[in-house]
């Protein structure tokens, strides 16, 4: 049985049939919009299947170390974006989280929402001690979302990442177990 997180507004769920959201997928993988501040992308309607392809089988992956969730629109059950959670360390209990909406259903607080299902999951059913995500300096909505979340800025790591041909910066954020559920109560 596939993951299904439920907020307010939104459902978080596998997507389970990569054939059927591939189109609704490529309409922000391929947006350069969307990849400004990704290492990835845009993507093609390919690249799109293959990334599709492989957030399938962490689906069918024993134990289960990743997940790739569609955010989807509760009320009318419309693609909106993805969010992933990987746990990069197990025997530490830590995990990282990162998010895309769509450029037309950003500002709409859907990022904050979604991130505080994953962060529910994370924390609740897969017993995390630590989670944490990075963005580029200039994401400043990013970064917005991920203080919203609760997530403390633990500091840049200097020119880590190749973009596009050059180095970027990426900022850390994370949050703690005992942080998150202190602020949930």
């Amino acid at each position: 049985m596939g993951v299904e997180i439920s907020t307010e507004r939104l459902i978080l769920r596998d997507f389970g049939d990569s054939s059927r959201w591939l189109e609704s997928v490529c309409r922000f993988t391929s947006d350069p919009i969307v990849a400004k501040y990704s290492t990835w992308g845009p993507l093609s309607l390919e690249d799109t299947r293959t990334w599709l392809e492989e957030a399938i089988a962490f689906e069918r992956t024993i134990p289960r170390t990743g997940y790739e969730l569609g955010i989807f629109d509760r009320s009318t059950d419309e693609l909106i974006g993805q969010i992933s959670l990987h746990i990069r360390k197990p025997a530490q209990k830590e995990a990282e989280i990162g998010y895309t909406i769509r450029p037309d259903r950003q500002g709409q607080g859907f990022g904050s929402e979604a991130g505080k299902g994953i962060l529910d999951f994370a924390f609740s059913d897969l017993s995390c001690h630590r989670v944490f995500a990075s963005t580029a300096p200039a994401n400043l909505a990013s970064q917005a979302v991920l203080r919203k979340l609760g997530m403390t800025f633990e500091g840049t790591l200097r020119k880590n990442v190749m973009m596009r041909g050059q180095w970027r910066d990426t900022m850390i954020f994370s949050i703690l177990e005992e942080e998150y559920f202190r602020a949930s109560s």
